[in-house]
């Protein structure tokens, strides 16, 4: 304990701290928050806060309440219905089969290029394009279309590229 009590950054932060405690700034954040703590402002917020809400007692919205608990009833059940019967659906194998294809990583492979081509129309919009946002515009395409490829492919190429040589040179 007696090394940080001891340590240059502790003595610093006393040293600060006597001076904030006699300084004119501590006086006047002091008088800032006694004005804000006694204002009208914070007794407002105060009583709307304690104050209980109509909606607690209103006849409408319990019947509101008692019809919204039937019908999340009501398509809860028709829900369990669906999910019973789907298992010999057209419709939920066509869904499964696009699950599928999105979670072999290529539908993610097109957040890229759509990125790109909104911050292109954006730019346009703000009519800025510029020669950057055409460059951008093509890496992010070249980037999709990578991550389109199959990962062996991928992995291949990259093996054979010049810049992964370079960077094994450097790093070996």
């Amino acid at each position: 304990m007696q090394i940080v009590k001891n340590s240059i950054a502790m003595r610093l932060f006393r040293l600060l701290y006597i001076y904030y405690n006699n300084s004119y700034v501590k006086r006047i954040v002091l008088w800032i928050v006694n004005v804000y703590r006694y204002s009208i402002l914070v007794r407002v917020f105060e009583s709307v806060a304690r104050r209980r809400s109509a909606m607690e007692s209103s006849v409408f919205i319990k019947v509101i309440r008692i019809l919204f608990n039937y019908v999340d009833r009501f398509v809860m059940r028709v829900s369990k219905v669906i999910s019973d019967a789907s298992g010999k659906s057209v419709i939920e194998s066509v869904v499964k089969a696009f699950k599928d294809t999105i979670s072999g990583g290529k539908a993610t492979a097109l957040i890229l290029p759509l990125f790109g081509m909104g911050y292109a129309l954006g730019r346009i919009v703000q009519n800025r394009f510029m020669l950057r946002d055409i460059l951008f515009l093509g890496i992010t395409f070249i980037a999709g279309a990578v991550f389109m490829a199959d990962s062996e492919k991928r992995k291949i190429a990259l093996e054979n590229s010049f810049i992964v040589k370079i960077y094994k040179l450097i790093m070996e």
